[in-house]
């Protein structure tokens, strides 16, 4: 018998457009910590891939809270991105994209890889 998987936690922000302006609005104090905590992610992917308009981290299932913490203040800060958090067995998926290409080079720091 085949064991099926199963989504178990999911979590997203998906109000970008190809309209919405590439501008970061996070507070000067905050800035410094939030790129420390993209480094963490980077250090403890077990992958991390260009997808369509954006990047993809593979990490362990128990940073979903940490992640989603971190995603949540993305997400007030740059309204120009979209993320989206899956949990399935023991690896979870987080996905940043933006709909404007000129938020690319922001995904590509925060990702740690190149994206075109």
């Amino acid at each position: 018998m085949t064991r099926q998987r199963e989504t178990t936690r999911q979590s997203e922000t998906r109000s970008a457009t190809p309209d919405t302006p590439v501008v970061c609005t996070v507070e000067d104090g905050d800035g410094p910590d939030q790129l420390l905590e993209w480094a963490d992610l980077q250090a403890r992917a077990i992958e991390v891939v260009a997808v369509d308009s954006g990047a993809r981290m593979t990490l362990p299932a128990s940073m979903f809270g940490q992640v989603q913490d971190l995603m949540k203040r993305e997400a007030s800060c740059c309204a120009f991105l979209n993320f989206h958090l899956a949990v399935q067995d023991e690896k979870m998926t987080f996905e940043v994209t933006a709909p404007n290409p000129d938020g690319l080079p922001v995904i590509s720091a925060l990702a740690g890889i190149p994206l075109q």
